[in-house]
């Protein structure tokens, strides 16, 4: 058995790396007209008026 001696390291780059992506893809959404709306469909989110902290949020991020 071949043990991989910096396999934690190599899967949080693995890990971290599909985070910033999936921020970035937010990002691009909320510059788009009705960015916020395509979010919540992407997410299924129901009641956009629960969420008004979350979008704050995403446009921080």
């Amino acid at each position: 058995m071949n043990k991989n001696e910096n396999w934690k390291e190599v899967h949080t780059e693995f890990i971290n790396s599909q985070f910033e992506k999936a921020y970035n893809f937010i990002e691009e959404l909320l510059k788009e007209e009705n960015g916020e709306e395509k979010i919540a469909k992407i997410y299924d989110i129901k009641n956009l008026k629960g969420y008004p902290e979350l979008f704050k949020k995403l446009r921080k991020v």
